[in-house]
């Protein structure tokens, strides 16, 4: 990696997003751009898995190794006052792994709440997603005593330190309904005419046939948005 050339506003707080298995780079970008606005710095790599296939994938390659070049890049070009991340659904396991304690962290779409993480975490589900429904809903509506937990559109201030908002309604967001409207936009228009036969074979399709009637991208944004940069603002103690 070689980001000389880019002009990194010295002492940011970073903040990473990590996308999930068989997604890219762009899912979350409405949430990066949204944090952007309030002065963080957002990098979004892209991990050997995704669908968007941006670079020839060789033996050895797997998140671990994508995340210690980008920690390097990072350190060596930036040299962050703290840091943040972001996961959605596999992504959530790598906002888990990286960095330390001092770490502000939200995981999204992902298993259930952990009880042991030390750091700042933001916990978002839903009860309309069809891992939660797959694993059994009461596993992810439980939280943790740590935990403190949110009203739908409310923010409180301060947010607690570790709180969790969970979508628990007939229409809440499905798997995907978090990414970016783009995002899933483009995957409605590549993947309809795929979707008959997935069905007839009994194909998992990641809630993409729910969203596809749903199409509530948009929404479920409007809600997290506002959320996940407040939290990274308060938690970072970030300045705009």
């Amino acid at each position: 990696m070689n980001g000389d050339f880019i002009p990194f506003p010295p002492g940011s707080n970073v903040i990473i997003l990590a996308h999930g298995f068989l997604g890219s780079r762009f899912d979350l970008s409405h949430i990066a751009e949204d944090l952007a606005s309030k002065g963080f710095v957002c990098i979004s790599p892209e991990y050997p898995e995704s669908l968007a296939a941006s670079y020839e994938r060789t033996s050895g390659l797997d998140r671990m190794v994508v995340n210690d070049a980008l920690m390097h890049f990072i350190q060596r070009t930036i040299q962050p006052t703290g840091y943040g991340v972001v996961g959605h659904s596999l992504g959530c396991g790598t906002a888990l792994s990286l960095g330390d304690s001092s770490w502000a962290r939200v995981v999204i779409a992902g298993p259930p709440a952990p009880s042991d993480c030390p750091s700042p975490l933001l916990f978002i589900t839903s009860m309309n997603d069809v891992f939660v429904r797959m694993r059994g809903s009461e596993a992810f509506r439980t939280l943790p005593p740590i935990y403190e937990r949110l009203q739908e559109g409310q923010i409180p201030t301060p947010l607690p330190k570790r709180a969790a908002l969970i979508f628990d309604r007939p229409d809440g967001p499905t798997h995907i309904s978090y990414l970016s409207e783009s995002v899933d936009d483009a995957m409605v228009n590549f993947l309809s005419p795929l979707l008959p036969l997935a069905q007839a074979l009994s194909i998992p399709v990641l809630d993409f046939d729910r969203y596809q009637v749903a199409r509530d991208a948009k929404p479920t944004a409007e809600i997290i948005k506002p959320l996940i940069s407040e939290f990274f603002l308060q938690q970072l103690k970030q300045t705009t």
